[in-house]
C-alpha cells in the first residue's frame, strides 16, 4: 500500500515538477526558464523580478529620495513571498483537476494578487504591465511622469502670496489723511498753475506789460492837438502857427506820427536875453532843438504841456516822437523796433539843412524815454557829433532789474525778459565830453531812485549833473518846483561854457 503511494506519488512529480528558484549569485537554471518549453507560461519568479526591477526604476527618480519604502517589494521578503506562493501552487495543482499543463500557465493576476500572500508585504499591483489592454507603460514613461510630478507649476510659482495684514496695515493711509493731502495738494497745484502762467504771460505778453500803449483808455484812437479847443485852456493855443504835424516812415515800413514845436525868433534884440534867447545876425550863437522821447504810456499829445513850457522858457524848438504801435503810429512795439524809431527822428532832424540842422540838439527822455535817448546817443554823437547834451528823468537801469521794484511777484521771472533795454551798461559807454543832467523823484513809485544815483554813479562824463525833487514820484516829477529852472540852467551853462 505504501509502494504504491509512492509510485503514484513519483508519476505526479514527473508530470508537473515544481519550479526552481533561480538564485541570483549563479546558478544552472536561469530566471524564469520554462522547464516544459511552453513559451507561454510565465513563472512567478519572472514575474515578480520584472516587478521588482521597475520597482527600482521608479525609486531611483522618486522625490523624497526613500530608498527603503520603495524597495521592499524588490527585497528578501519577496523572494519568500514568492516562495510561498510556489508552495501554494503546488497545494493547488496536487487536488486540481488532470489539466495540470494548463493550470500552470497561470495569469500574472492570480500570482500576485494570490490572498495567501503575507500580509506583512504591501500588495504590488503589475496590471499595467502585464494585463492591461492599452500600451504597456514602460520605466521611461514612468520616469517622464516623475518628472512632472516634480516640476513646479510656473503659475504657482510666479504668485507670490500677498503678506499677512498686520505687516502692511501701519503702510495704508486713513481715509481722514488721505482728504488732508488731497488738499494740501491744491495750493501746490494752483501755485504751480499762477507760476507757469506768469511765466508765459511774462514771457509771451511783457511787450503789453513794458509798453501799455493802450493806456489811458482811448490813447491809440485819441490824441490830443495844439489846435485842439480844449488846448486854449491850458493857454497853449498861441502855439498853432508854430507847430507842425509831422509823418515820418521807419526803414522796417511803420509810419510814426511826430510834433515839431518851433521857437520863436526875437528880431532885433541885439544880443542874448537871460533867458538865453536868439539874437539877430549872430551865427556863432545858433538856435536849440530838443528831441523828446515819452515814458512807456499815452501818447505825445499828453506830453504837449510839457513841450510847450520847455519852448517857452529856452525858446527852442521841441520834437515829440511817437513810438510805433503809440497813438497814430503804425506797428507794435518792442525794443529793437523803438530803437529805430529814436533813429529815424534823428536823421530827419539833420535832414532839416535850413533850421534844425542848424541848432544845439539836446536829448531829453522820461522813464523808459531815457532808455531810448542813452541808446540814441551812443550811436548818434559817434556819427555826426552834432547832439550837445543828454538829458534823463526817472529813467532805470535795466528792465530786467526794473521787474523785482515794479512788480515784486514776478522777480524770480526776470530773467525771462527779452525787453533788456540795458540803460546801466549803455551810459558807460558815453563818451566822456557828452554833458548829462539827471532828474530824479526821490518818491517814485515804480522807479526807485537808487536806479538814478546808479546811472550818475556808472557815468564816466566829466559833465555831469545831479539834480533830486523830494516828493516827486514817477508822473509828477516834472511838475516839482524848480524842475525847468534846472534845466535851463544846465542848457545855458552848457552852451555858455559853464557846468
Amino acid at each position: 500500500m505504501s509502494f504504491g503511494w509512492k509510485k503514484a506519488l513519483t508519476q505526479l512529480v514527473k508530470v508537473n515538477p515544481p519550479p526552481v528558484s533561480p538564485k541570483r549569485s549563479g546558478g544552472s537554471t536561469a530566471a524564469g526558464a520554462n522547464p516544459q518549453g511552453n513559451p507561454s507560461s510565465t513563472s512567478s519568479d519572472e514575474i515578480h523580478d520584472k516587478t521588482n526591477h521597475n520597482n527600482n526604476d521608479i525609486d531611483e527618480y522618486h522625490d523624497d529620495g526613500d530608498d527603503d519604502d520603495h524597495r521592499k517589494p524588490g527585497s528578501s521578503s519577496s523572494d519568500s513571498s514568492s516562495s510561498t506562493k510556489r508552495s501554494n501552487s503546488n497545494t493547488e495543482s496536487s487536488s486540481a483537476s488532470p489539466n495540470l499543463k494548463n493550470r500552470s500557465s497561470t495569469s500574472t493576476d492570480s500570482i500576485i494578487t494570490s490572498p495567501t500572500r503575507p500580509a506583512t508585504a504591501p500588495p504590488v499591483s503589475t496590471n499595467k504591465v502585464t494585463s492591461s489592454p492599452e500600451r504597456p507603460a514602460t520605466a521611461s514613461s514612468r520616469r517622464g511622469r516623475l518628472r512632472k510630478a516634480k516640476k513646479p507649476s510656473s503659475q504657482t510659482s510666479s504668485q507670490v502670496p500677498p503678506p499677512p495684514a498686520e505687516l502692511t496695515h501701519h503702510k495704508q493711509l486713513s481715509p481722514t489723511m488721505s482728504t488732508i493731502l488731497t488738499y494740501l495738494r491744491l495750493p501746490i497745484a494752483v501755485t504751480s498753475t499762477i507760476i507757469a502762467s506768469a511765466s508765459g504771460l511774462l514771457y509771451w505778453k511783457q511787450n503789453e506789460l513794458i509798453y501799455p500803449r493802450n493806456m489811458p483808455p482811448g490813447s491809440r484812437t485819441e490824441v490830443p492837438s495844439i489846435r485842439d479847443p480844449s488846448m486854449s485852456g491850458a493857454g497853449l493855443s498861441h502855439l498853432a502857427d508854430r507847430t507842425e504835424d509831422l509823418y515820418l516812415d521807419t526803414p522796417d515800413g511803420e509810419r510814426l506820427n511826430a510834433v515839431l514845436i518851433k521857437a520863436e525868433r526875437q528880431a532885433g534884440a541885439g544880443s542874448f536875453s537871460s533867458l538865453g534867447r536868439y539874437a539877430d545876425g549872430t551865427e556863432e550863437k545858433r538856435g536849440i532843438t530838443i528831441l523828446m522821447f515819452h515814458g512807456n504810456a499815452g501818447n505825445i499829445g499828453h506830453r504837449l504841456p510839457i513841450a510847450a513850457y520847455l519852448n517857452n522858457v529856452l525858446n527852442c524848438n521841441v520834437m515829440m516822437l511817437e513810438y510805433r504801435g503809440y497813438g497814430y503810429s503804425t506797428g507794435t512795439p518792442d525794443e529793437k523796433g523803438l530803437n529805430v524809431d529814436a533813429q529815424t527822428a534823428l536823421e530827419y532832424i539833420r535832414s532839416r539843412k535850413e533850421d534844425l540842422a542848424r541848432t544845439n540838439l539836446f536829448i531829453y527822455g522820461q522813464s523808459l524815454g531815457g532808455a531810448v535817448g542813452v541808446q540814441l546817443a551812443a550811436r548818434g554823437v559817434s556819427a555826426g557829433g552834432d547832439i550837445k547834451g543828454l538829458i534823463l528823468e526817472n529813467t532805470f537801469l535795466s528792465i530786467r532789474k526794473l521787474i523785482p521794484d515794479a512788480f515784486p511777484p514776478a522777480k524770480y521771472l526776470a530773467p525771462l525778459c527779452h525787453q533788456i533795454w540795458p540803460t546801466e551798461e549803455t551810459i558807460q559807454n558815453l563818451p566822456a565830453d557828452l554833458p548829462l543832467l539827471f532828474l530824479s523823484g526821490l518818491d517814485d513809485e515804480i522807479v526807485p531812485s537808487w536806479h538814478m544815483q546808479r546811472l550818475h554813479s556808472l557815468s564816466v562824463s566829466t559833465s555831469k549833473r545831479m539834480c533830486t525833487f523830494p516828493g516827486g514820484q514817477h508822473n509828477s516829477t516834472v511838475a516839482c518846483q524848480g524842475y525847468f529852472q534846472e534845466v535851463e540852467r544846465w542848457v545855458w551853462g552848457i552852451l555858455g561854457g559853464g557846468s
